[in-house]
């Protein structure tokens, strides 16, 4: 039986998936979810509030499609609603791990 050993990893703007969390190189930002402020310090900050979050269920396939694009998500635009909510659900939510 193969084991899926792939990993997200994110640093400003830039998304890539490795083979293996031992091929992620160490020193260069590289962090396990996505930064969702531009400013560091925005994001550290008590004041700084969640976003109100559309559940991935209710949101339109061509809105799908967009959102993935912002993640930096290559897919193929024959994907289904259902492909693609798995697999921005993988990247936002980390249900792949």
């Amino acid at each position: 039986m193969h084991l899926d050993t792939r990993l997200w990893m994110y640093r400003r703007g830039e998304a890539r998936l490795f083979g293996h969390p031992g091929d992620v190189p160490h020193g260069e930002g590289w962090q396990r979810f996505p930064v969702v402020f531009d400013d560091d310090a925005a994001a550290d900050s008590p004041e700084a509030a969640s976003p109100d979050v559309e559940p991935l269920e209710t949101i339109s396939r061509r809105g799908l499609l967009q959102l993935a694009a912002e993640c930096g998500l290559k897919v193929d635009p024959g994907w289904t609603k259902a492909r693609l909510r798995q697999a921005l659900g993988e990247v936002l939510h980390d249900y792949g791990a």
